[in-house]
């Protein structure tokens, strides 16, 4: 009986994962200034950016990448993130570390309640990390490096 839950939840879990689930040689954290970013006041946080994206670098891409830069090729959907891992990740950490730019507002910003136009999708599926796991990572990273200096001041 025991052998047969195990051998169930061994082949629920192989169904649930994706052929290429975590295939990457490594994962590539990039970072922006949106002071500098934001050039044309186009995106709404360019007009009202939050105080510490005002000083500090954030998030803006982390991806999959193959030893020779490409990413790999996934057949799973893409989806926006989940309201379970934005929770887990904390909204509040998202809007400092991860802003999304075409976001209507920073208050609506990464909202796991009103994700409409506030919450990006989830672009790699087959990375290793789940949504969740994605973004704490991300509010990881980054809230653990510091801004150099000469930035900050400028």
């Amino acid at each position: 009986m025991v052998k047969h839950v195990i051998a169930s939840l061994f082949a629920a879990f192989v169904t649930a994962v994706p052929d290429n689930w975590g295939v990457q040689d490594v994962w590539v954290l990039t970072s922006t200034l949106y002071a500098g970013h934001c050039t044309c006041l186009c995106q709404p946080l360019c007009s009202h950016p939050t105080d510490f994206m005002k000083t500090n670098l954030v998030a803006s891409a982390f991806v999959p990448r193959f030893n020779n830069f490409s990413v790999p090729r996934c057949n799973e959907p893409i989806k926006q993130f989940s309201p379970a891992a934005i929770n887990a990740a904390g909204q509040v950490n998202l809007q400092n570390y991860y802003p999304f730019g075409f976001s209507r507002n920073v208050p609506d910003m990464w909202s796991p309640t009103n994700p409409q136009n506030n919450v990006p999708n989830f672009g790699y599926p087959c990375g290793g990390l789940t949504d969740t796991d994605y973004l704490s990572n991300v509010v990881s990273l980054v809230s653990n490096y510091d801004t150099p200096q000469f930035i900050k001041d400028n």
